[in-house]
């Protein structure tokens, strides 16, 4: 590991805190050093940004653990999803857990894990793979090992995956009666927690710290038979089963869990229940037998019950997964080869905002897993990893791209340097209308009028400038193209680069003429243009979004560079690009590098940035005026010894930074 941010819980500045959001007297908890953490030297508290990870961590008593790798981010932009790629090579791809920059995959047919490298979000690299009999579920806590249930054989496994292309089952626990039928897990700390799908009632702990692990104690209840799912939030658990109840298990001790509550069974409205995912005060889960999505308010420990609920028996057909991200949960349809996204913003509401459906590539749609502005979905009868975007982001630069002509972490193309600042310039593959398939563009380019491509009533759209593309199209995207016909007439071509959503970003534009120009120069390196003079002129010559007049706008021919100005209803084709200033930091709303750390007042959950995205290192709260014991206010950190983990007080409460 390489390339850290190190902090000390004690000695962490509180400067981007309260410079960032506003707060007053933002406080980190002092703490002494209990331990020592090795790969880099660390003590217990101490913090760091792994970039080679891209994720927060913390030294407990003896390992570097990540923080909020796998919690909901506040981030990400919700949109019409839209398949980018589909990976083979797992041939019945299940349950799914994230790690940073790796996927790790079931395949229960061929009974082993597989890791997937997604550095590059859009285009995941197999880097190995293991047998593990019986494998049924993932939990990935760190980038150390994995745990593995195996259900039919009665196992928990433990995965060193230190050396993701040799991954390696390390030990494991095998219990007929403590372990009957595992199925479910999380991680606390040392504890794994696994939920027991057949004759046991509950959920049992076991201490992976050990070799092997040892079964530390057992939670049971005569309402969580065939207990399916387990979600850790804080110091709960929260389960699921198939019978159709929910419960909450208390992991204050966590060698003793105890369960609380449990809420039903319900089996008329919740039978199915395999899923569930928690954020702040809230819990979502879907029955698969009943097609039905429950918003479950989980405040109270010893008390809840469901607030909404929606019933829809074409896109919850058979969910095998739910995944909440920003007032959103994402559902799976194994039986619907789909995916829907209910906005969750009312939680007495909730309401399908967008869907995809695709009977080749979601055949068999199972577990979903949301990261920045990309979806991963394992479609296990299409034998594929399926990589989506949400449909909308921006965001700043993308990580792999320093070279020109090179494809950065997100798919698009390292262009070159902006004329209007010197801003990395970012594009795609191919032309408008064209698709990337790893290796070449293919398909047909698409082609425009500048206008609306009518002969005569064109309007001066206000986009003279020649080195902002991206004021150029704002302009041209709200500007009337033709003063005659009625109503408002598009900009082609803007048009096109304004509305494209590609690599998960949303910030695309028609370059200006000199920005063009950049394209011209470094056309071989970047690739997928029509290079050949004797091609039709609408495919090789590129609109840019620079008027000359009211009647004309410039252009470029990509062979040889000439520039011209033809009238607006000339036909050529584009190539969209964005652009970022890094001097606004790498991730926004707020500004700032990877690795700093914000309190975000409106989620009432502590944050760090990515590189990307702002990453919360805990479920969202509810505010409050002040935690005790010890005493500290919203946006305070302490390591607490007697748990091993790092805590935030969301407001009134110290909230657990260990794996979600």
């Amino acid at each position: 590991m390489t390339a850290f941010k190190q902090r000390r819980a004690g000695q962490l500045s509180s400067f981007l805190l309260s410079a960032a959001l506003g707060l007053a007297g933002a406080v980190v908890m002092s703490s002494p050093a209990w331990a020592a953490c090795v790969s880099p030297a660390g003590n217990a508290g101490d913090m760091l940004f792994n970039d080679n990870y891209k994720v927060m961590q913390y030294c407990n008593n003896t390992d570097w653990v990540a923080i909020g790798v796998g919690s909901e981010s506040t981030s990400t932009t919700i949109g019409q999803p839209t398949i980018l790629n589909a990976v083979s090579g797992v041939a019945a791809p299940t349950s799914m857990a994230r790690y940073g920059n790796f996927l790790y995959i079931i395949d229960e047919t061929a009974d082993t894990l597989t890791i997937f490298d997604i550095s590059s979000p859009a285009n995941p690299v197999i880097r190995g793979s293991v047998a593990v009999t019986g494998a049924t579920r993932v939990v990935a806590p760190n980038n150390d090992f994995v745990y593995v249930t195996g259900n039919p054989n009665d196992t928990l496994y433990k995965v060193n995956v230190v050396d993701p292309d040799n991954p390696v089952v390390a030990t494991s626990q095998t219990n007929a009666t403590t372990l009957d039928g595992a199925t479910g897990v999380d991680v606390l700390g040392s504890y794994a927690y696994t939920t027991l799908r057949t004759a046991n009632t509950g959920v049992t702990a076991v201490n992976v710290a050990t070799t092997p692990p040892t079964i530390a104690g057992t939670a049971f209840n005569a309402n969580l038979d065939e207990t399916t799912a387990i979600k850790i939030s804080g110091n709960y658990g929260y389960v699921v089963t198939y019978a159709g109840a929910f419960g909450i298990v208390d992991l204050t001790t966590p060698a003793s869990p105890t369960v609380t509550h449990v809420l039903g069974p319900d089996p008329t409205y919740y039978y199915g229940l395999l899923s569930i995912d928690v954020s702040g005060q809230y819990a979502y889960a879907v029955a698969s037998e009943r097609d039905r999505l429950g918003v479950i308010y989980i405040s109270n420990p010893t008390n809840s019950w469901v607030v909404g609920t929606l019933e829809d028996t074409t896109w919850f057909n058979n969910s095998r997964d739910v995944f909440f991200v920003d007032d959103y949960v994402f559902a799976t349809s194994y039986d619907n080869d789909s995916l829907a996204i209910v906005d969750v913003t009312d939680k007495g509401d909730p309401s399908i905002a967008y869907t995809v459906q695709n009977a080749t590539y979601l055949n068999g749609a199972h577990d979903v897993i949301v990261n920045g502005n990309y979806i991963y979905v394992t479609a296990t009868l299409a034998g594929s990893l399926v990589v989506l975007s949400t449909g909308g982001g921006s965001g700043g630069a993308p990580d792999g791209c320093t070279t020109i002509g090179q494809e950065c972490s997100d798919g698009t193309v390292y262009a070159g340097l902006s004329p209007d600042g010197n801003f990395p310039m970012y594009t795609t593959h191919c032309d408008a209308g064209m698709t990337w398939n790893g290796a070449s563009c293919t398909g047909t380019r698409s082609t425009f009028a500048f206008n609306n491509a009518n002969a005569s009533g064109d309007t001066v759209g206000g986009a003279s400038s020649t080195t902002s593309g991206s004021a150029n199209t704002a302009s041209l995207l709200i500007t009337d193209a033709d003063s005659i016909t009625g109503g408002t007439q598009p900009h082609q071509a803007a048009q096109y680069c304004g509305n494209l959503s590609a690599s998960g970003r949303s910030d695309w534009y028609l370059p200006a003429l000199d920005e063009l120009a950049v394209l011209h120069t470094n056309r071989v390196a970047i690739g997928g243009f029509e290079l050949n003079a004797g091609a039709a002129g609408a495919q090789r010559r590129l609109w840019s979004s620079t008027e000359s007049g009211q009647f004309t706008a410039w252009r470029q021919n990509m062979p040889d560079g000439v520039t011209g100005d033809p009238v607006k209803d000339e036909i050529n084709t584009a190539r969209c690009v964005r652009k970022v200033n890094p001097s606004a930091g790498s991730c926004t709303s707020p500004a700032a590098d990877q690795g700093d750390i914000i309190y975000n007042t409106t989620h009432h959950v502590m944050q760090y940035c990515n590189g990307t995205n702002w990453v919360p290192m805990g479920p969202n709260g509810n505010g409050g005026g002040g935690c005790s014991n010890p005493t500290g206010s919203a946006g305070d950190m302490t390591y607490n010894a007697t748990h091993g983990v790092m805590q935030f007080c969301e407001g009134d409460t110290w909230v657990s930074m260990g794996p979600e």
